[in-house]
């Protein structure tokens, strides 16, 4: 018998380009229950990532727990600052595609799982956001986890976007 459920809804903001994905997790069992939690995408700001990720530069918001990325050698979304961000706290995070997924690794078996993450961010990485987050509930407990990805024009933009999407009763 299962210790706990999960209930994923995923839609879009009607006033911004972000995806909220709400994620409800519940405690079933006479047991308290700890579960890791990791958001990761891989940011490609371009065309094709293999000829972007040189040119993506990627920053941390620990008061947005989030990670910023932009490309300011995109003819077309030069501006833009696109985001990847969790509601609870980030306990660890990268922004190295390949400290996340190992050196051979695969999305489907990264190497990082249960390895703390170095908190790597900035230029010169295969660009990604790996965020992760602990959830403890008690029996009988729910917590909904809100996961944000999007663009803005602007960093500031972005932050603000971040600030009024980020809690759990807006996405819902």
């Amino acid at each position: 018998e299962a210790d706990s459920s999960s209930a994923l809804t995923m839609g879009l903001a009607p006033e911004a380009a972000v995806k909220i994905s709400l994620l409800r997790l519940t405690n079933v069992g006479d047991r308290p229950r700890r579960l890791a939690l990791t958001a990761f995408v891989e940011w490609t700001l371009g065309a094709q990532r293999e000829h972007t990720q040189h040119q993506v530069h990627t920053s941390y918001d620990a008061g947005r727990r989030a990670v910023l990325a932009w490309n300011t050698f995109d003819p077309h979304f030069g501006g833009n600052v696109a985001f990847c961000a969790m509601s609870e706290p980030i306990t660890d995070f990268t922004a190295d595609r390949r400290e996340f997924l190992g050196r051979n690794g695969t999305v489907a078996r990264p190497a990082s799982l249960g390895v703390p993450l170095s908190g790597a961010a900035g230029s010169a990485l295969d660009p990604c956001a790996a965020l992760r987050c602990l959830v403890q509930l008690a029996p009988g407990e729910s917590r909904e986890i809100v996961v944000l990805l999007g663009a803005a024009e602007g960093e500031a933009a972005a932050r603000e976007t971040l600030d009024r999407l980020a809690d759990p009763g807006h996405a819902r």
